[in-house]
């Protein structure tokens, strides 16, 4: 194959994932071809600007990672089996066999710099520290802002792809510092947010994505933890408040109902007598001596 047959290949696979192609009015890239000799090949960077209008939906691109970081606004994203909120400070990985699909907050649309490339090495660099497609919660905005401010510099393209690199690294190292913390701290910030939601009407898929998780994930992470899921942790908390306010006010079996927030007094009934062996009604009069 010529040289400039391979050129024009690569041209048409870059058109496949470069987003300007799409979006013309409100992003702008800077392509970069490299030889194959060179350790990272097939890089676009480039930001997006704030537009209600915003989407981004494509089958896996099976060769290319899409690193993103969010400066400001809102948007969301279909990633790991769940939908999650982005927003200003987080940034996320689109592996190259995850399809792409986020968009804007038609009232807040996000601003945000990014990256796509392709590369072997990096394969081995994410998957050594255990990194994988997801959102991120943490400040690499210097990073970003290197890689955009130095695609555009008057500068050779072996030295472009140098410090993009570099600053890919800092990237990834940022994130694997930042999951060591979170290691230690994820499972009690979980217990945490499922105690203050006794007095709440919440989804495990919403708790999930406070996380930047999947719904799965987050009964597999929880139940490591605690032993439980989050469903019955949260089921036992709210029932041990019931058992507390039967006993010492005189609210009704359904104000109880509803200030916990089951759906309905019998559906509340039924589980506290479930799990207690007595119905509220009962439980209260055998405790109290009545």
């Amino acid at each position: 194959m010529s040289k400039n047959v391979e050129i024009m290949r690569s041209v048409e696979e870059l058109k496949y994932i470069a987003p300007e192609f799409e979006h013309e009015e409100y992003e702008d890239a800077y392509t970069m071809l490299l030889d194959d000799e060179q350790p990272i090949k097939y890089i676009i960077v480039g930001s997006t600007k704030p537009s209600p209008h915003y989407k981004n939906k494509r089958p896996p691109t099976k060769k290319h990672y899409i690193f993103e970081y969010v400066l400001s606004g809102k948007g969301y994203i279909f990633i790991n089996d769940a939908w999650h909120t982005l927003e200003g400070g987080c940034m996320y990985i689109v592996g190259k066999d995850d399809a792409r699909n986020f968009y804007s907050d038609s009232e807040n649309p996000m601003h945000k710099l990014w990256v796509t490339f392709s590369s072997d090495y990096i394969d081995m660099m994410l998957l050594g520290f255990g990194i994988g497609s997801g959102v991120y919660k943490l400040d690499v905005a210097e990073y970003f802002k290197s890689i955009y401010d130095i695609s555009f510099a008057p500068v050779s393209e072996k030295e472009k792809m140098l410090i993009i690199a570099d600053n890919l690294h800092q990237i990834i190292l940022a994130i694997a510092r930042n999951r060591r913390d979170d290691r230690i701290q994820i499972e009690k910030r979980i217990e945490n947010e499922l105690a203050s939601s006794v007095y709440s009407k919440v989804t495990l898929d919403e708790i999930a994505s406070r996380f930047f998780m999947s719904r799965a994930n987050l009964i597999r992470v929880f139940k490591r933890y605690k032993g439980v899921t989050p469903y019955q942790y949260l089921l036992d908390k709210k029932l041990e408040i019931a058992r507390a306010l039967l006993l010492t006010t005189s609210m009704s079996v359904k104000s109880i109902s509803d200030k916990l927030c089951f759906s309905d007094e019998h559906y509340f009934s039924h589980l506290f007598t479930q799990k207690v062996g007595l119905s509220p009604l009962k439980y209260k009069a055998v405790r109290r001596g009545e």
